[in-house]
């Protein structure tokens, strides 16, 4: 035997046997703890093997901000050379300019807006290939006015990137330009969902909606091209306290509405979807969608006081988007339990009759006082199903009905396999019909 083999065997034998387990092990072991961040650093410290394994879940999302994107740049880039498996370890990440800070009640104070150099910002991507979820909050991307020359070298490539969230700093004049400049660094790279969101007042309450830099609508036309599945906009006043209660101010923007309609005409959103929080889209919106009809259109449906669905929406405008081909429900626990029914009274009647498909999602929240389980049998107990068959005859060209996904609130993946289940085979049992005619489609996780 030689010395290095001598050595290596005397070594092996002083190791601690939690060392010689098998690598496929040790990754079930750290892939169990998880979302135990003390544990896993705990973990990391008993040996090499150990530490690959915990990096991947300690470093799946991580926050950056000022010191590591400008003031110490260079560092941030030479993790990557000398800790290799970081590249794969990173899955979403949030970039934030920083946490504002209450100087007095009422009054709130916003760090400046962190502009990112274009060229570190692609660098910095390059050396995240699992990167997937990807957050600019009170970001820009550019220093310079011109765009073409300081950014479109530099548009990002990227192949797992699918979610991406944009807040540009609502106290900056150019909020709007940061936002068309984020956009256009991501135009080469296939977004699944798309947030973009927008404050038109400032941390004082002030209007800002006629302090914007207005664009050319020709520049909108570096988007074409761009592929976005879900667009989900979000035009808010800010939170801010003026005395008690909180309150909340929403306006509007004709950028805002100059931006929408860009990416609309252009083609790059399939579909559009309205949360329940923002400025009502029936209002604001209905105009911009009737002219330039996405594919889809989805829109949350939930309680708000005083409990009532047809008063928080006018459900008469949606008549006037003929173009749109998909309309979504997507239902939280308030909305199934109290309006289910109700809301289907109240909406499918004021549809286009040339939908093409109706859907129906459901997202729980997690209650110890019911479960999700009683809150399906509820469904099928107090759900109107022949109602909701009749209604659905005025369609005359709907191909497909869609349920699903079911989706609960911080439970486990075993559990909401099994209410997706349960969900279908009720569906199964309560429109036999529509069933048998193959227009009914389950949409599983």
């Amino acid at each position: 035997m030689s010395r290095f083999a001598r050595a290596t065997s005397a070594l092996y034998a002083h190791v601690p046997a939690v060392n010689r387990l098998p690598q496929e092990l040790v990754d079930h072991i750290a892939g169990y703890l998880a979302d135990d961040m003390d544990a896993l650093k705990s973990c990391a410290l008993v040996g090499p093997a150990w530490a690959g394994a915990c990096r991947l879940h300690l470093f799946r999302d991580i926050t950056l901000g000022p010191r590591q994107l400008i003031h110490d740049r260079s560092t941030t880039l030479q993790m990557f050379s000398v800790i290799p498996s970081l590249r794969w370890s990173i899955v979403s990440v949030t970039i934030s300019s920083g946490q504002p800070v209450d100087v007095e009640v009422g009054l709130r104070f916003y760090p400046p807006r962190l502009v990112i150099d274009p060229a570190v910002f692609a660098t910095l991507l390059q050396n995240m290939p699992r990167l997937h979820t990807l957050e600019l909050n009170l970001c820009a991307i550019g220093f310079s006015e011109d765009y073409i020359s300081n950014l479109l070298p530099h548009c990002a490539e990227h192949s797992h990137l699918r979610s991406l969230t944009l807040t540009p700093s609502f106290q900056n004049r150019s909020r709007y330009l940061d936002a068309f400049r984020m956009m256009v660094f991501f135009r080469n790279v296939p977004i699944d969902i798309l947030r973009l969101c927008f404050s038109v007042v400032d941390w004082r309450g002030q209007d800002l909606a006629e302090q914007g830099t207005v664009l050319p609508t020709n520049r909108y036309d570096l988007l074409l091209g761009w592929r976005v599945k879900v667009l989900i906009p979000s035009l808010l006043g800010a939170t801010h306290e003026i005395g008690p209660p909180l309150r909340i101010i929403p306006l509007w923007d004709a950028e805002y509405e100059t931006l929408l309609i860009a990416l609309l005409r252009a083609g790059v959103v399939d579909t559009l979807r309205f949360g329940a929080h923002g400025v009502p889209f029936t209002e604001a919106y209905r105009a911009i969608i009737a002219r330039y009809p996405p594919e889809n259109l989805e829109t949350d449906v939930v309680i708000h006081p005083p409990g009532s669905i047809s008063s928080f929406y006018n459900w008469s405008h949606f008549a006037q988007f003929t173009g749109v081909r998909t309309f979504r429900f997507v239902l939280n626990t308030d909305s199934l339990l109290k309006r289910f029914g109700p809301a289907v009274d109240a909406v499918l009647p004021h549809l286009p009759r040339t939908l093409r498909a109706v859907a129906f999602e459901l997202r729980l929240d997690a209650t110890p006082i019911v479960s999700p389980q009683v809150l399906l049998m509820w469904w099928e107990r107090k759900m109107q199903w022949e109602r909701l068959a009749q209604r659905l005859e005025r369609f005359g060209r709907l191909e497909e009905l869609h349920f699903g996904p079911v989706a609960v609130e911080g439970a486990p993946r075993a559990v909401v396999a099994e209410l997706n289940d349960e969900m279908r085979v009720i569906v199964e049992r309560r429109m036999q019909e529509l069933v048998a005619q193959g227009k009914v489609k389950f949409i599983i996780p």
